[in-house]
């Protein structure tokens, strides 16, 4: 479909680190208003299932690190779908 109509399709995978996500989950568990189910136990299980999509071109496919400020996140973004070229030079 996307080779019909001209235009380029893109998949981005946001990670972060373990720590980052108990961080996550916590600060989720204690909002009032939060309608998520998720805790650790369901997403160490969902770890140990998953499967890194290396079948993706690298020009289609990029990880997203998103324990950095939006601002960079954003940067990284808009760089990607517009060249398709991550920032290889700025740790993630």
């Amino acid at each position: 479909l996307a080779e019909l109509l001209g235009v380029r399709v893109c998949f981005i995978l946001c990670t972060c680190s373990d720590q980052e996500v108990k961080r996550r989950l916590a600060l989720r568990a204690r909002d009032p208003d939060a309608v998520s189910d998720g805790r650790w136990e369901i997403f160490a299980r969902q770890k140990k299932t998953f499967e890194f999509p290396d079948e993706l071109d690298k020009k289609q496919f990029m990880e997203l690190d998103t324990e950095n400020t939006p601002a960079l996140l954003l940067e990284d973004v808009e760089r990607f779908c517009l060249t398709g070229l991550d920032n290889p030079d700025r740790a993630r």
